[in-house]
């Protein structure tokens, strides 16, 4: 299981992969289980994974 920051609304550490809501055939995506943030929808899991903690580092240098 890919190791996962924690959530950018709620900073909760219970987030798992799904597929997406909006595209469930070709989208996957990273979901809190607590507030149900949503990370960027990417073609494989691998991506949607990495788009999470990157997302995570960005919003984390918009706030200095």
């Amino acid at each position: 299981m890919p190791e996962y920051k924690p959530c950018p609304y709620c900073g909760s550490t219970e987030l798992s992969a799904h597929l997406s809501l909006h595209n469930p055939s070709t989208d996957k995506v990273v979901r809190c289980g607590n507030c149900g943030a949503l990370g960027p929808p990417c073609g494989t899991q691998i991506e949607a994974d990495k788009a999470w903690n990157e997302r995570m580092e960005e919003e984390e240098e918009d706030a200095h």
